[in-house]
């Protein structure tokens, strides 16, 4: 991780995120941080310390299953988060997140902010809807029975705005 001091790119990102809508950042210090491709931003052994809104890049969301086999869950998306598992859980997310391609990130810091964060209504509404959004990849992502088409249709049905 690289930390990028450039306020006006800061507030750039955070206004093309629309971060004040999900959280209040008035007593929050955000800052700005590049990873190059391969870091991995969350794992069952990395101690979570940020929440990170990607600005741009594409961050690759993948559990292991049973067998050892990587599991693709999602590909993180600009304005997705990482780290909304690891915020509501005292124990790390059994999903890593890995950079596919250099992301640019709004960074919070989540031991000085958590506070904050707990009290802040927009916040959980948003951390809510992304955390469930993982959780229902998850399940679809490992399942069996589920084929190739019926993962396409249901892509088509539920990502894509013009279906």
């Amino acid at each position: 991780m690289k930390t990028i001091q450039d306020k006006e790119l800061l507030q750039q990102c955070i206004r093309e995120l629309e971060l004040e809508k999900k959280l209040d950042l008035a007593q929050m210090k955000p800052f700005l941080c590049r990873y190059e491709k391969g870091e991995l931003l969350s794992g069952p052994h990395i101690k979570q310390k940020y929440l990170l809104f990607l600005v741009s890049g594409i961050i690759q969301i993948y559990g292991i299953g049973i067998d050892g086999r990587k599991i693709p869950v999602n590909l993180a998306k600009k304005g997705s988060v990482i780290g909304d598992v690891e915020f509501c859980s005292t124990r790390n997310s059994n999903l890593f997140s890995e950079v596919a391609k250099e992301a640019l990130c709004v960074g919070i810091r989540i031991v000085e902010n958590r506070e904050l964060l707990e009290k802040d209504v927009r916040f959980l509404k948003f951390l809510l809807e992304s955390v469930s959004s993982k959780v229902y990849l998850t399940r679809m992502a490992d399942a069996p029975a589920t084929s190739v088409e019926e993962k396409l249709l249901h892509y088509m049905r539920e990502d894509c705005e013009d279906h």
